[in-house]
This record gives structure tokens, C-alpha cells and sequence, in this order.
């Protein structure tokens, strides 16, 4: 074979290898970038889902502590069907205190046909008899019973000597108090 011979074959294995390998280059650079762009696709929906998951445990923490809250903040209202039964936490501070305790007049909002969550008012007019420290006790009392009330128009004024007759519970000279306050607390439609 001569060298002309050997250079065109040179040339022509030159060229088919060429071409040979710039195919194989871009097929794997096609199929790199192919890949590239899913990767980072997935990466993206990775960030997206933890960006998500993260939001919603904080909007689960966040609903934990209303719900808490909720419950707290219930407490500080009678319940609409739970009157009667502060009517009878205010005529305990009798047994509690050891003085004469009257509910001399109570009103209600009546919000029983109200939608839920309806917020009304209940008033009481409590009258106490008794010695100093029991009638002092009664207002102590009615001060922590367990709602979120108000206390108003305290009014404290000497009921005389005790006679035997007036005030069995207490002994014959004690002096008599007489305390008179309102009591004013929300109720809440369930």
C-alpha cells in the first residue's frame, strides 16, 4: 500500500471516528441535560413540599394553641344553658362563708333561641348578713367563683347587735354587717 493509500484512510477512519464520537458526545450531553433539568425539577418539588410541610406544622401548632385558647376563653362565661347552676354557686357562698347570703334579684338575656355563640348578660343582686370576717369571706368568694364576673356597688353598712333572735348563727352581741354588691357576668349561647 502506498502512503496515499494509508493517508485516505487515515482520513476517512479520521472522519468516520469524528463523526463517531460527536455523536456520542451528543447523545450524553443531550441526555446530561436531560437529567439536569429533571433533577432539578425534583429538587424543586422537594423544596416546594417541605416549604408546605413546614407551613402546615406551623398552622397545626398555630390551631393547638386556639383550640387552648378556645377552651380557656370558654371558661370565662356561664354557659346559656348553665344559669341556674352559677344562681346556685352564688347561694353556696352561704354554706362557705357562714354568713346569710340572698340573691335579692337576678336577670338573664335570654339568648336560648339565639344562634351559637350568641354573648348575653346575667346581673345579680346579692344581699350578705353577718359578722365582719364571714361577710368579708362571702365577697372573697364571689370574687374567685369561676367565671370572668364583675363585682360593683359594694355597699358595707352596720346591721346592729346580734339579739339571739335576728342571726341564730352568730352569738348573742356580735356586731352585724350588712353587704349588698352586683355581680355581672357573660353567657354564651353552645
Amino acid at each position: 500500500m502506498n502512503t496515499k493509500t494509508h493517508t485516505i484512510l487515515y482520513a476517512a477512519f479520521s472522519i468516520v471516528a469524528f463523526v463517531v464520537l460527536s455523536g456520542v458526545y451528543w447523545f450524553s450531553y443531550n441526555s446530561i441535560e436531560s437529567q439536569t433539568i429533571r433533577t432539578s425539577e425534583i429538587l424543586q418539588q422537594i423544596a416546594e413540599e417541605q416549604s408546605r410541610s413546614a407551613h402546615q406544622k406551623s398552622l397545626t401548632k398555630l390551631l393547638d394553641g386556639v383550640r387552648g385558647s378556645q377552651a380557656q376563653l370558654s371558661s370565662f362565661f356561664v354557659p346559656s344553658d348553665r344559669v341556674v347552676e352559677f344562681i346556685e354557686q352564688i347561694e353556696s357562698l352561704e354554706k362557705l362563708s357562714g354568713a346569710v347570703v340572698t340573691l335579692q334579684s337576678i336577670t338573664a338575656e335570654n339568648i336560648s333561641e339565639a344562634a351559637t355563640s350568641t354573648v348575653g348578660r346575667v346581673d345579680a343582686s346579692v344581699s350578705v348578713v353577718g359578722n365582719w370576717a364571714s361577710v368579708m369571706k362571702a365577697l372573697q368568694l364571689a370574687e374567685r367563683l369561676p367565671y370572668s364576673i364583675s363585682i360593683s356597688g359594694v355597699n358595707v353598712s352596720s346591721a346592729g347587735i346580734v339579739d339571739g333572735a335576728s342571726a341564730p348563727k352568730a352569738a348573742k352581741g356580735t356586731s352585724l354587717w350588712r353587704m349588698t354588691f352586683q355581680i355581672q357576668v357573660l353567657s354564651i349561647k353552645q
